[in-house]
């Protein structure tokens, strides 16, 4: 029945309705409104940008912080002995061979080209270091077979140097036709 009543004085003001014009006060209430909502949005809006820029910020810093670490500490992640102690035990040697005999070739005049090939040997050896520091667990070993045989190689590198040197042949320098260049 309610519903009729409405109805019918909708019916018969319908004049009035299509006319009428609201008072300034209610489309300054509604203005009000509208503006308190804009500034509720402005106001999350840039509470959401400047959380979402130090969120960039601290991942960003933490990723190029964390290359960094992994470049610097390179050497010492590539250790053998985190890998395997026995083979760490292997490179322990080797390098006490090399030190020793580079000991004796120090307190003789030699060609600074021998120098310059250890010098090579040892950034490869530093290459293999970094490469075992990335590499996947399975080629690990094979990485570390690698490292071994290069010391191998510049400890022979030394003992023939040495024993030239010892036997008094000028060949070092001047290298024969048989002898090859060793490059790693």
């Amino acid at each position: 029945m309610q519903h009729d009543k409405l109805e019918q004085y909708i019916q018969t003001n319908r004049e009035a309705f299509d006319f009428g014009v609201p008072s300034l006060k209610v489309w300054a209430e509604i203005d009000s409104a509208l503006e308190a909502k804009k500034g509720k949005v402005r106001h999350l809006r840039r509470v959401v940008g400047i959380a979402a820029t130090v969120a960039f910020l601290l991942v960003s810093g933490g990723v190029i912080g964390s290359f960094f670490t992994k470049n610097t500490n390179a050497t010492e992640l590539a250790s053998l002995e985190t890998i395997d102690p026995e083979l760490a035990k292997i490179e322990a040697y080797y390098q006490g061979q090399f030190n020793q005999k580079y000991k004796v070739l120090a307190s003789v005049p030699h060609d600074e080209s021998i120098d310059q090939d250890i010098e090579q040997i040892d950034a490869s050896m530093e290459e293999l270091r970094l490469a075992l520091v990335n590499a996947p667990a399975g080629s690990q070993q094979r990485i570390v077979e690698n490292l071994i045989r290069t010391y191998q190689l510049k400890v022979q590198v030394l003992e023939r140097v040495l024993q030239r040197l010892q036997s008094g042949e000028d060949t070092i320098t001047k290298p024969k036709d048989d002898e090859k260049k060793i490059s790693i």
